[in-house]
């Protein structure tokens, strides 16, 4: 809605012209196009107070927000809010200034410049209804166990459905204060500490909650509803001191009992999380807790997780975000990897440690959902940066972002190193915002291994290698030929090592590395005792599209291994015999060279052959067998 506050002072012809140019001009701009130059400020606090209701859509009240002018004077002030709100006042540093909104937009040329690196304090108020926004987020009012329930979804454009707010990732507040008034038999869950109740007139109560995390926009949020209040607080070894935990879940009498064992369990694995990454709970000083609402899922909203169920995977991985997500952000959301693929692998961890009879199929899971999207890549493209769909897809930012973590401790093979690595990582940006090559680097300093081919592969490249493994063994010789390529023409060969478990007779297994590194490959190694079966990926470590054909040697004659062939190749004779010959012609029947009285595994080496097609013959008791063979 468009309103210009009139009669508050004069604005000249000319510079209401420029104000409305300059609107027509931005107003399909994303951030962060909007906070450059003269309109450049650095947010440092907001305060939100907001009346509601857990039964319906209203909202009014106002935001105040500290922050400081920079790159230049601050002769401009944009910040967003929906539509569906009415604004009703911009006020900057005590001076009530002409607004448009518009567009989901609130700006203004503001009446006194602000200096470069001041501090200046804004004030907004505004009504309306709380709206929906995108795929995902928004303001809802739902009804579970005869309740209402008000629930703020705000990842990752959703925010302004319920404060102006510079939705920029980049730009953490510094602390947040919510100041809630709703009616008083209801309970109002946000972030932070409750600092206070406070009885209002009309049956009135205000809830004020206070964050002083560093935090993003996307995870100030709130709920509320006729909540039942699960608190205490658990020792934290690690911390050596106490940690609250606060919990708000639906409020009927057979729920809470349901869902109990779940909600401790929460503490375990807080507990594990601090030992694996050896970072201290990162909101300690404030809290750990859940609210209930009928989301899709979870959201990691900061210090106050929002859930769908007490499912123990879905409790995992949220929490899972107060390390990766919430301490260290994502710098833009094409990274939404360094939140959501770490998080997913938090989850497995944990799978790992609590429920380790699940690894497998958890795994195979997650590269189910990676295979399924031969085309993508885990890095959002610039064309998908604002996709809600894209930017949250389950089986690349989720299942195959995980994934790769999962390939980068096998290729470091060094748990102490790679867990040495998310320390490293979550320490130095703390509080901050990181991306994929901010890791990597941090991975390669602290493993000392160069990974720009590993993360151009698996993180920036489309697809997955689509292997054909054929086998065939003799006695205990094992021979396999690998066919590789992409499953994307973006990205036609990948470099990988992949894992053979080559079962024996014996009983006993033998797990073998292959270094696949051409689109086709022969590989030959010699075991213990005759090979039983292979098993291909046994241990579901890398993304690719594996198929196995058990292929056999002629029974009848004699057999040719490897063939295509580079270097060398070895003719095995299939039956005993004490007068063995092998011929080599070329094409024009001219002999090339000749064998006699050879071993029943014959190696020909072919260094001195020149690329082409031969005819090998090969003669002993039983008869002259001839085949075609490919010198490459």
């Amino acid at each position: 809605m468009n309103q210009i506050i009139p009669k508050l002072f004069k604005i000249s012809l000319s510079y209401f012209l420029l104000f409305i140019c300059l609107n027509t001009q931005c107003q399909i701009q994303r951030e962060p196009e909007f906070y450059q130059d003269s309109s450049s400020y650095d947010v440092s606090f907001y305060w939100l107070n907001l009346n509601l209701s857990d039964n319906s859509r209203n909202i009014s009240g106002y935001t105040e927000m500290v922050a400081r002018a920079t790159n230049t004077n601050l002769t401009r002030f944009y910040i967003e809010l929906s539509d569906s709100l009415t604004t009703d006042s911009v006020i900057i540093d005590n001076s009530k200034q002409a607004f448009l909104h518009k567009n989901g937009w609130i700006k203004c040329f503001v009446k006194n410049s602000i200096a470069k690196d001041h501090n200046f304090t804004s004030k907004i108020y505004y009504h309306g209804l709380g709206s929906s926004n995108g795929s995902f987020g928004g303001f809802k009012i739902d009804s579970v166990f005869s309740s209402s329930i008000l629930s703020i979804l705000a990842e990752p454009f959703s925010s302004l459905v319920f404060f102006p707010c510079k939705q920029s990732l980049t730009d953490k507040a510094d602390s947040v204060f919510i100041y809630l008034t709703i009616p008083n038999n209801q309970i109002a869950a946000s972030n932070g500490l409750l600092k206070e109740k406070e009885i209002q007139p009309g049956n009135k109560i205000l809830y004020k909650w206070e964050t002083r995390y560093p935090i993003a926009y996307y995870l100030i949020a709130f709920a509320v509803s006729d909540y039942y209040e699960y608190t205490y607080r658990f020792y934290d070894e690690m911390n050596k001191d106490s940690i609250l935990f606060q919990n708000f879940v639906y409020n009927t009498p057979t729920y809470f009992p349901s869902v109990k064992s779940n909600i401790d369990m929460t503490v375990d694995i807080i507990k594990f999380y601090e030992k694996i990454t050896n970072v201290l709970f990162p909101f300690r000083n404030e809290k750990y807790g859940h609210v209930t609402a009928p989301i899709g899922g979870g959201m990691e909203n900061q210090t106050l997780t929002m859930l769908s169920s007490f499912n123990i995977d879905l409790i995992a991985h949220e929490l899972g975000h107060s390390w990766f997500g919430d301490l260290v952000t994502c710098a833009d959301w094409q990274n939404i990897w360094v939140n959501e693929g770490f998080a997913t692998y938090m989850e497995f961890l944990e799978t790992s440690h609590f429920d380790s009879a699940r690894i497998k199929s958890w795994l195979k899971g997650a590269l189910k959902a990676a295979l399924s999207e031969p085309e993508g890549s885990v890095y959002v493209p610039e064309t998908s940066k604002w996709d809600d769909n894209r930017i949250f897809s389950s089986n690349l930012t989720y299942n195959k972002g995980a994934m790769v973590l999962h390939m980068l401790r096998r290729k470091i093979n060094n748990d102490k190193v790679f867990f040495s690595i998310f320390q490293a990582y979550l320490e130095k940006f703390a509080y901050k915002n990181a991306t994929a090559d901010d890791f990597k680097n941090v991975a390669e300093q602290v493993s000392g291994l160069n990974l720009g081919e590993f993360f151009q592969q698996w993180y920036y490249g489309n697809g997955f290698p689509v292997v054909q493994v054929e086998w065939k063994s003799k006695r205990d010789s094992l021979f396999i030929t690998t066919h590789n390529k992409g499953s994307s023409q973006s990205y036609p060969l990948f470099n990988f090592d992949m894992e053979v478990l080559a079962h024996l007779k014996t009983g006993k297994d033998t797990l073998l590395q292959i270094a696949v590194n051409s689109s086709v490959q022969n590989n030959n190694f010699k075991l213990l005792s005759a090979i039983d079966s292979i098993e291909v990926n046994p241990n579901i470590n890398l993304i690719a599209n594996i198929s196995v054909t058990h292929t056999y040697f002629d029974i009848l004659s004699f057999d040719v291994y490897p063939n295509p062939f580079k270097d060398s190749t070895i003719v095995y004779f299939q039956k005993n015999s004490n007068n063995r010959t092998v011929e080599l012609f070329d094409l024009k029947g001219r002999t090339v060279g000749i064998w006699k009285n050879v071993d029943s595994t014959f190696n020909i080496n072919s260094q001195m052959l020149k690329p082409g097609v031969y005819i090998i013959r090969a003669l002993d008791n039983y008869g002259r067998y001839s085949r075609k063979i490919i010198k490459q």
